[in-house]
């Protein structure tokens, strides 16, 4: 088979795998309504795009959301923008890919060891498990091959070095600002330019680019925030979480949990301002005290535990060289049982660190293998300061997978066997178990992740099930009852007679913890008769200005026909939710009539309306 055909049946496999897994990923509930750090992604570029950012440095890298924004600009409904990025970041896998196997073709000479390269990197099931959501990590795997790649031709193309090596600085410095761990490449790649006597008179080419990119950031920084910040300012908090005293190594873990969450926030700024506030009452909030105070806390504790801390780091080492995908956002392992497109691939880390080590030995005299292994190691290095989660690791595998596409090169029967028995130790090495419990300890936060997404849609069945799969695993974690006790509303909202008796149970036990149950609490007690404590409920959580504060209004406004000019004095409250306003129109407010009129259309207006008058119906006799 000639190369060109061998290339065009390896994209042509890597093309339909990746179609089939996004659009089938498209249509669950994770997919239609991203959570966490997608959701964050997108609230990010929506202020972007509208030009509402707050008035201070970028708290996450840029660069991605800033794509996304032009979606916006172009025309993509929010409703779709999950699918637009999701398709966006399937094209810039399938460039990631052609990299990989160009950068391959150039270390091997090989196009064998190219297509192998190409298929273990294309087809990868953790590579396309976070293709799948709107996060920056594959768009940042793009600039870095790009980056290396460039960095091959410096040595192969001499009449273009000069370009290749302005392409690498520009594109690594982008990858920083796509992905900040990208950052520890830059020294390293400096360093060699000017280790390499044929080209350390071109050290300017490779850093006047990288300077410009990360200058440009700066300035937007200083333009927003009054700052020049280069690189988010979210890693002062994270490099105390990931090594801190109560710091697991793998991923970030809430110290406190948040009784009010809002999808979009970022759980770990909300707890590190709570925290500082906390630890330094009355000293200065702004971002730049904060981080120093973290920095220094950090610092300050390496320097008083240097033991401790080196046993932290030690078992990184550990986590980083294991085949399993530790937590991030969601536990790999928990989502590939659940795909039918990721099931079923038998590929794993483990291979590709023993196929790329035993390329290594296989190989040792090949210059060009041990610049991409010097890659990998500086960003593996790098890892060992923050987590060694499957996310954070994540760009370690396209250099993996062009380092392992070597063992389709031939070499003597002798050293065939040295290369064996390495690759042998080394995946067995990383194939040791974790200790009893810790590959199932995240997955409750699986069940609660898709039942909160199901929730959101509407997918009363999907979410209920879930919330009762989270609740059996861990009965007295108040985010599993809070679940359980809005996934048991909506079925019972959905099944439409609300004469049965409705999930009060369920709502009782997470009341103390949430106001989302707590509101349901009222409306549940309404239609058993029990007016006066439904009420209760209700005024409580008008006072305390929280996230139901709309909800509990609306049921007074249909309960006791409260006026707009009656309503509590809107200080803690932004515009009305269509709730309330639908409440009001009810009762025969033109001036909310005309808002909803501007938010949905006839037919849906009428149909939430008909909905709305029938829930809150003069309740059965107690």
């Amino acid at each position: 088979m000639s190369t060109a055909h061998l290339r065009l049946l390896v994209f042509a496999m890597v093309a339909v795998y990746t179609s089939g897994f996004l659009l089938w990923y498209s249509a669950t509930a994770l997919g239609l309504a991203p959570m966490l750090d997608g959701r964050e992604q997108l609230e990010l570029a929506l202020h972007l795009a509208q030009g509402n950012l707050p008035h201070e440095p970028f708290y996450r890298a840029a660069l991605f959301p800033s794509l996304v924004a032009w979606l916006v600009k172009a025309g993509v409904s929010v409703q779709h923008l999950p699918f637009a990025v999701r398709m966006m970041n399937g094209g810039l896998h399938l460039a990631s890919t052609m990299l990989v196997w160009m950068i391959a073709a150039r270390v091997w000479q090989s196009p064998r060891a190219a297509a192998l390269a190409a298929l273990l990197f294309g087809m990868n099931p953790v590579v396309l498990h976070f293709a799948g959501d709107p996060l920056d990590l594959t768009l940042a795997i793009t600039l870095m091959l790009g980056g290396v790649l460039s960095m091959l031709l410096t040595v192969q193309t001499a009449s273009g070095a000069r370009f290749a090596l302005s392409a690498a600085g520009l594109l690594f410095a982008s990858a920083c600002l796509a992905r900040p761990q990208m950052v520890v490449l830059l020294p390293p790649l400096l360093l060699g330019v000017a280790w390499c006597k044929s080209s350390r008179r071109n050290l300017v080419w490779v850093a006047a680019p990288m300077l410009l990119v990360l200058t440009l950031m700066g300035m937007a920084n200083l333009k927003l925030g009054g700052a020049f910040q280069i690189l988010p300012w979210q890693g002062a908090y994270n490099l105390w979480a990931a090594n801190g005293p109560t710091a697991n190594g793998r991923y970030f873990v809430q110290r406190e949990r948040q009784t009010v969450y809002t999808e979009g926030g970022n759980p770990a700024r909300i707890e590190s301002e709570r925290l500082y506030r906390r630890e330094q009452p009355g000293a200065p909030d702004d971002y730049a005290t904060m981080s120093h105070y973290w920095r220094q806390r950090t610092l300050a504790y390496v320097r008083a535990e240097p033991g401790r801390w080196l046993q932290l780091v030690a078992s990184k080492v550990w986590y980083l060289l294991n085949n399993f995908e530790q937590y991030d956002i969601k536990t790999y392992h928990f989502h590939k049982a659940r795909s039918p497109w990721l099931r079923w691939n038998p590929l794993a880390w483990s291979w590709l660190l023993a196929a790329a080590c035993a390329a290594l030995v296989m190989h040792g005299r090949n210059p060009r293998a041990w610049a991409v292994a010097a890659f990998a190691l500086c960003y593996a290095m790098g890892l060992l300061l923050s987590y060694v989660s499957a996310r954070f690791r994540l760009p370690l595998v396209p250099l993996l997978a062009v380092l392992a596409g070597g063992v389709m090169c031939g070499t003597s029967r002798a050293v065939w066997a040295r290369a064996l028995v390495g690759a042998a130790l080394v995946f067995m090495l990383s194939r040791l178990p974790l200790p009893r419990g810790e590959a199932e300890r995240t997955v409750v936060q699986d069940y609660l992740l898709n039942a909160r997404a199901a929730a959101e849609l509407g997918f009363s069945d999907e979410a209920l099930r879930d919330a009762r799969a989270a609740l059996s695993r861990a009965p007295d974690d108040a985010a599993a009852r809070e679940l359980m006790c809005v996934a048991a509303f909506n079925a019972w909202l959905r099944a439409g007679d609300y004469r049965a008796a409705g999930p009060q149970q369920a709502c009782a036990a997470a009341a103390d913890d949430s106001p989302s149950a707590r509101r349901a609490l009222g409306v549940l007690y309404w239609r058993q008769g029990r007016g006066a404590e439904a009420r209760a409920l209700w005024q409580a959580l008008v006072t305390a200005c929280g996230e139901q504060r709309d909800a509990a209004l609306a049921a007074l406004v249909m309960v006791d026909g409260i006026a707009a000019a009656a309503l509590p004095d809107p200080h803690c409250s932004g515009p009305h939710s269509d709730e309330l306003l639908l409440a009001l129109a009810l009762r025969g407010d033109g001036v909310a009539r005309g808002q909803l009129a501007a938010r949905m259309s006839a037919a849906e207006l009428a149909r939430q309306t008909a909905a709305l008058r029938k829930f809150f119906e003069p309740p059965s006799a107690p």
